[in-house]
């Protein structure tokens, strides 16, 4: 039963959210909380590990959780830490998605 809760919950979720975005063709965020850090970050203590790891995926947690196609795109200069340009689709809206973010990786070039 709580199981059954937990997703008519999350359906609950994923119509409101797809309610107040209906009329943006995505949702656009940083594709990380925070610029990625190094590998070797990783290698030392659990905490550390579970902090950076939490930040890193923080944001695309949002797509996976409302049920939501995203991509991201590169922007940042040659040479500066990587950061990517996250776009957030509508359910189901892959093929748009993909359209507009082959626009603007052009406008990006």
């Amino acid at each position: 039963a709580s199981y059954i809760d937990l997703v008519k919950g999350r359906n609950a979720l994923i119509e409101r959210a797809g309610r107040a975005t209906a009329d943006f063709d995505a949702i656009a965020m940083p594709t990380l909380a925070i610029v990625a850090p190094p590998i070797a970050d990783f290698t030392g203590d659990r905490e550390h590990w579970l902090a950076a790891n939490a930040l890193i995926l923080r944001n695309t947690y949002v797509a996976n959780f409302l049920d939501r196609p995203a991509i991201t795109l590169p922007c940042h200069p040659p040479g500066a830490g990587p950061v990517g340009l996250m776009l957030l689709g509508a359910t189901m809206g892959d093929a748009g998605l993909l359209r507009l973010a082959a626009g603007i990786e052009a406008a990006l070039a």
